[in-house]
């Protein structure tokens, strides 16, 4: 990963008309990468994405690694189509829609509504509805519902900005 970086950091200040993401350009962020995943962010003009698409041309060169085009997604906030198209015919990948999710979480630029976690609460009451078939006795039954929101509500808070009311509906299963 090191490699490409440097790879794209060299063609942006070649280019010298690359345009950061919106509140990218100060600690000059291009993109964020989770294990075998990437993703590259810009500023959505053409300009930006020739840039980018050099990066890779210029990695596979050398690495001989590229990316695979049956997974790979471009999700584009341009709103005129023509440049959409474009973009897309550029770089050749699938289109992708807004929200992204990774591992099941929403990547958002904003602060999320209690609408975008209504599907981890549904989770939530989905997985207590099965214990209940279970043979546990009230007691026990309790201590694991008990245990287990307790530790999902670390872990939603732990890896997301959750908000007071999706916490609120965790608590009122």
């Amino acid at each position: 990963m090191e490699g490409f970086s440097m790879l794209l950091n060299n063609c942006i200040e070649e280019a010298g008309n690359f345009w950061y993401h919106q509140g990218c350009e100060e600690l000059k962020i291009t993109y964020l990468c989770f294990t075998n995943d990437l993703f590259v962010f810009t500023g959505g003009d053409l300009a930006s994405v020739e840039v980018l698409k050099i990066a890779l041309e210029r990695f596979h060169a050398v690495s001989g690694l590229e990316p695979n085009i049956s997974k790979s997604q471009v999700s584009l906030v341009v709103f005129y189509l023509k440049t959409r198209a474009v973009i897309l015919n550029s770089l050749q990948f699938q289109p992708g829609t807004f929200p992204i999710k990774y591992l099941g979480v929403h990547l958002s630029s904003i602060c999320l509504r209690v609408v975008d976690f209504a599907p981890l609460v549904n989770q939530l009451k989905l997985r207590i509805r099965y214990w209940k078939s279970k043979f546990l006795s009230f007691g026990g039954r309790k201590e694991l519902v008990i245990s287990v929101l307790q530790s999902m509500q670390l872990y939603w808070i732990m890896i997301l900005t959750c908000i007071v009311p999706t916490t609120g509906n965790s608590e009122a299963i």
